[in-house]
């Protein structure tokens, strides 16, 4: 029988815990709707691949702290997600009950107590689109908004009043070419602008 030498079973011991990582934490993030960076990602789990295959490989005394050493950067992990987590885990809590309430309907629907306002979704949102109007013009820009519907916020900012306001999620627009090109043709170029992070 062939002897393997030991950096090749490190090695392979390492893409193995990086691919199993990977999978698992990428399923994740994409079940519950989560962006990630997918450089940093691979990077952070390609080093705890090597950490824990270098653990593992501790002389007898030491390597039952492999689980240990394991559930510190895994729990830090989970304390940064538990903010963007907690609605997407109310949102499956609630689908499971409303799909069995749909089964036993004695149970009844459920609605989610935790889901998020339109300031919160807009806050969060990669992009956002602002616009400077006078209060008479509200009205066209909204019809325009509504020829292109999207998951882009929209500032409605009246000088003249000095507000701005957030309009409705129903409001919001895809932030195509076509659709800021439509409302530069109503409030100027200068008085439409679109951010994005």
């Amino acid at each position: 029988m062939r002897r393997t030498e030991p950096f090749l079973l490190f090695g392979e011991d390492t893409l193995l815990l990086f691919a199993l990582f990977w999978g698992g934490i990428s399923s994740f993030l994409t079940s519950f709707g989560l962006e990630g960076e997918p450089t940093a990602l691979a990077l952070g789990l390609a080093l705890l691949a090597l950490l824990a295959a270098g653990l593992y490989r501790l002389p007898a005394p030491w390597a039952p702290l492999l689980p240990l050493a394991l559930t510190f950067p895994l729990a830090g992990v989970m304390w940064l997600l538990r903010d963007a987590l907690l609605p997407a885990w109310a949102a499956v809590q609630c689908a499971v009950v409303n799909t069995y309430a749909e089964v036993f309907p004695a149970i009844g629907a459920i609605m989610p107590v935790m889901e998020l306002t339109d300031a919160q979704w807009a806050q969060e949102a990669p992009a956002k689109l602002f616009l400077r109007l006078p209060r008479n013009l509200l009205e066209d820009a909204t019809a325009r908004l509504a020829l292109h519907p999207g998951s882009v916020p929209v500032y409605l900012h009246i000088p003249a009043e000095k507000l701005t306001l957030l309009s409705p999620r129903t409001s919001w627009c895809d932030g195509s070419p076509a659709c800021l090109d439509r409302l530069r043709e109503l409030l100027g170029a200068g008085n439409v602008k679109l951010t994005e992070k």
